[in-house]
């Protein structure tokens, strides 16, 4: 879903805002840290005056140092410690000097050992408590160090920063308005200038866009209107030639139709005719036209044909596509080629009731032949002979007949798929073929395939009956079912007569015979290898054909076994 932009006032009030905002707390973060260094450096200097009071108050010769530190401490209500030069503590008003470690190491002890005024501040690890440390250098031999605990300036300065809070908190209300305020008033004339472009862009190309006052947008008002009117003026040009284009392509007898990135274009009434009003059945036509013409492009063509059957009944469209490139389109001709299709079916269906026709005779041809050969006369001999070679060409004629309503069949229909055990069909077929002149072995493993049961068993009953047509007496016919590459393989292999080399290309030709004189000995029609290859291709599969002269022949069906 598309996503709606944020305004221009409110990203305009939200930078201004995050600008205030981002001042604001950098100052209060300042005056946070002047506080509280100025709070600091006011113990400090407390601290240091009250410190150099009590090294002066402080004989080097006192007797009792820890009751002296003691009573200065109480009196001045701060922490006493005198250090001497190695660390040691010689007195402490808040603790027994006997208890407490080495401060040699103490920054601020550190630092009056180097002459300096030494400042720190830490918990104590003595008393538990954060205190401000000030150490003077030595006087007298000892270090005089004082300590107050820095909760009183904490407090102070948590105070300090509510009230600065409040205040950086009332003035980012008070900025806030103020920029909300600006933001309104500045982009008033904006959103009137945008109202009319507005109208402008629906067609009302007469919009007066009203004066702001602010000469930038006045200019930019007076530019729209300009463009505005020659928009429209170029509209009129734009739908006078769309009528002219209307018109002409609508006294086409082909249908038009026209497509771009989003779909479909336009199309000319033929062309709706041809396909219907309804927008599926377009985009259900168009994608594989265009896939074509991808190809094609990709070969440097420019061109794509294609043929469609659509509707109810079936009319079929003849689809050529085009790339125009200078428009970015793509254009499609159609053409109702239902009914030179139908002339093409009667002219099969001719040939299937021709075939019908014939099988009529034949039959009557096998019928006297066997009568014949029931009623002996004057030369039972001869009258055997011909009756047999009659009732022989009445088999082939028949049998002929029967393979070109097979193939007619085949070319008409389409295949009905279903699920089927395919080393079963083939097994059913070897059980029904019952010959005993040649030994048949069978090897197979489960192969499941989406086919024709009537078609593959017609495919592999003809396969069968080649490779017993052309085995010697005593002969082997090997049947195996197993797969390959992603395909399904039935393979039915012999030691027969074997076939040149020079004819195998041609062995699944319609009436191509390698021996004539065999193939109408043993009953063999011509067409039994043409229809396995047909059937082979209807299931998106192909045949293969291996032979030695003398040693025999193999022959393959490999279909896909998602077919």
């Amino acid at each position: 879903m598309h996503r709606r932009s944020p305004s221009f006032r409110r990203r305009l009030v939200t930078w201004y805002a995050i600008t205030l905002l981002v001042v604001l707390a950098g100052l209060g973060l300042a005056l946070d840290q002047t506080l509280r260094s100025f709070l600091l450096d006011q113990l400090t200097d407390s601290l240091t005056a009250q410190a150099r009071a009590i090294q002066h108050a402080l004989p080097a010769d006192e007797p009792d140092l820890q009751a002296t530190a003691e009573e200065l401490g109480g009196e001045l209500n701060v922490r006493v410690t005198v250090i001497a030069p190695d660390g040691t503590v010689l007195a402490d008003s808040a603790s027994d000097p006997a208890t407490m470690e080495n401060h040699s190491t103490r920054p601020e002890v550190v630092d009056a050992l180097r002459g300096r005024v030494g400042v720190a501040s830490r918990t104590s690890a003595t008393v538990g408590t954060a205190f401000r440390y000030v150490a003077l250098p030595a006087r007298d031999g000892v270090i005089v160090r004082v300590a107050l605990p820095e909760t009183e300036t904490r407090e102070r300065l948590a105070s300090l920063r509510l009230i600065l809070l409040f205040w950086g908190l009332v003035a980012a209300g008070v900025g806030l308005l103020g920029v909300w305020l600006i933001a309104r008033h500045t982009m008033r004339p904006l959103e009137n200038l945008s109202r009319s472009v507005a109208d402008i862009s629906e067609g009302a190309a007469e919009t007066e866009i009203p004066k702001s006052g602010i000469a930038e947008l006045d200019h930019l008002g007076e530019a729209v209107a300009e463009m505005a009117t020659e928009i429209d003026a170029r509209i009129s040009d734009i739908q006078r030639e769309q009528e002219v284009r209307d018109l002409v392509l609508s006294a086409l007898d082909i249908g038009i139709v026209l497509i771009d990135g989003d779909g479909i274009a336009y199309a000319n009434p033929p062309a709706r005719t041809l396909i219907g009003k309804e927008a599926g059945r377009v985009q259900e036509l168009h994608p594989a036209v265009l896939g074509k013409l991808i190809s094609a492009a990709g070969s440097d063509e420019d061109r794509a044909a294609a043929d469609y059957e659509m509707g109810y009944p079936a009319r079929s469209i003849a689809a050529a596509a085009m790339w125009l490139e200078r428009s970015g389109l793509v254009m499609l001709t159609l053409t109702d080629v239902t009914e030179a299709r139908r002339v093409e079916a009667l002219r099969r269906d001719f040939v299937s009731a021709a075939s019908h026709e014939l099988k009529t005779p034949a039959a009557a041809i096998q019928a006297g032949a066997e009568t014949i050969l029931t009623a002996l006369d004057d030369d039972p001999e001869a009258v055997r002979l011909f009756a047999q070679m009659v009732c022989d060409n009445a088999f082939r004629l028949s049998g002929i007949v029967s393979d070109l309503l097979d193939l007619s069949r085949l070319e008409m229909q389409k295949p009905v798929r279903t699920p089927l055990s395919l080393d079963g069909l083939v097994e059913d077929e070897v059980d029904r073929l019952g010959v005993v002149s040649v030994n048949v072995s069978v090897e197979t493993e489960p192969v499941v395939v989406s086919g024709d049961r009537a078609d593959l068993t017609l495919a592999i009953r003809n396969l069968l009956a080649n490779a017993v047509r052309y085995t010697h007496e005593g002969g082997h016919v090997r049947v195996s079912v197993y797969t390959g590459d992603h395909t399904a393989i039935v393979e039915v292999a012999d030691d027969g007569v074997g076939i040149p080399s020079s004819d195998l290309p041609r062995v699944f030709e319609r009436f191509y015979r390698v021996d004539e004189g065999r193939s109408r000995r043993t009953g063999g029609t011509g067409l039994g290898l043409a229809i396995v290859k047909h059937v082979a291709e209807e299931h998106g599969g192909h045949v293969e054909a291996e032979s030695v002269l003398s040693e025999g022949s193999a022959f393959r069906i490999v279909i896909p076994l998602e077919s």
